[in-house]
């Protein structure tokens, strides 16, 4: 019941009221008690007034008689998107109002779904089937402890530890058996309310035809920018056109078997190896005070420094590093 109905309510009870004592009366009095009642009324009327703007500031969207959207409740939806689509790099910026007219369009269409499963009995659960979903939760939240385990293990830990550490990260994700079984619950009952609608419902092929080419078009009307397609195909939703020019991009890697990942590594050394003897050549000051420090060194230690091989040219030294980089590219 939303703040004006409420209002409306107490000042008729004020009025019902106030016509039984005044009923009780005598005629005397009558004036001075419709004088209490009507200030009453008007403090009602005024307290009203002043508080009704705040009141309808939390209300983002309203459906039906009396259903309402909180702005609370879509501020969380919005800030979990913002994190989503920045999660993948993107950002909002420019498209605020589309995201919150999707979220609110979200939010309505689904409350009003629960409602309508509500009042269809839809919405209650046997005691077999939610039996059977609590379940499925504690079973699916036991994989997710199993998989995330091997990040918190330590040798300092028992068991006991690691794994109370892990349900102490997947609830601060809000991931626990009741969230698991709440999703559960929502998905059956949306799934019976599908099929208490399409119960009997058959679709010819035409029909099958003529909604795809209103989604073709209406897709062609939407991604004319690619903010909207990229989301939508990051979303996961159904694409049934591409804008002019879209490719496709798929990364496929091909591991190194043990002698190629073998190679690859001797041949990132010896390329090291031959940048560091280039450098040398180039800067001769600096290879001079190295050789000088690794003779203090091998002197301090009583070990021989090994003997300076002859330089080689700058050409020689490049040859070589133009060789080295075919192999690493083939």
């Amino acid at each position: 019941m939303n703040m004006k109905k409420m209002l409306c309510l107490v000042m008729t009870l004020m009025l019902a009221l106030s016509a039984f004592a005044l009923a009780e009366t005598d005629s005397a009095d009558l004036q001075a008690q419709l004088d209490v009642a009507n200030a009453r009324i008007a403090e009602l009327e005024a307290l009203n007034a002043l508080y009704l703007p705040y009141y309808e500031m939390q209300i983002v969207a309203e459906y039906g008689e009396d259903g309402i959207v909180w702005r609370e409740d879509a501020q969380a939806e919005y800030d979990n998107a913002v994190s989503m689509y920045a999660s993948y790099g993107m950002s909002v910026d420019g498209y605020e109002s589309y995201i919150k007219q999707s979220i609110l369009e979200n939010m309505v269409r689904t409350a009003i779904l629960d409602d309508k499963a509500a009042e269809l009995g839809l919405s209650e659960v046997s005691e077999d089937a939610r039996a059977e979903m609590e379940a499925q939760a504690a079973s699916t939240l036991e994989s997710y402890v199993n998989s995330y385990k091997s990040y918190f293990a330590d040798d300092a830990k028992s068991d006991e530890e690691v794994t109370a550490d892990t349900v102490a990260y997947l609830e601060s994700a809000g991931v626990t058996q009741d969230t698991l079984l709440e999703s559960l619950i929502e998905n059956y009952v949306s799934e019976q309310l599908y099929n208490h609608v399409v119960e009997g419902v058959t679709v010819s092929d035409e029909d099958i035809q003529a909604a795809y080419d209103e989604m073709v078009a209406a897709a062609e009307e939407d991604y004319t920018d690619d903010y909207t397609y990229n989301s939508d195909r990051s979303g996961g939703e159904t694409i049934v056109w591409n804008p002019e020019g879209y490719r496709a991009v798929k990364h496929v890697l091909i591991k190194f078997s043990t002698d190629q990942a073998s190679l690859y590594s001797d041949l990132q050394s010896t390329l090291n190896s031959l940048n560091d003897e280039l450098e040398a050549l180039n800067n001769p000051e600096e290879a001079v005070e190295e050789e000088a420090a690794e003779q203090v060194a091998a002197d301090e230690s009583g070990e021989d420094a090994e003997a300076e091989a002859e330089p080689r040219t700058q050409e020689e030294i490049q040859a070589d590093i133009s060789n080295v980089g075919k192999e690493l590219e083939a």
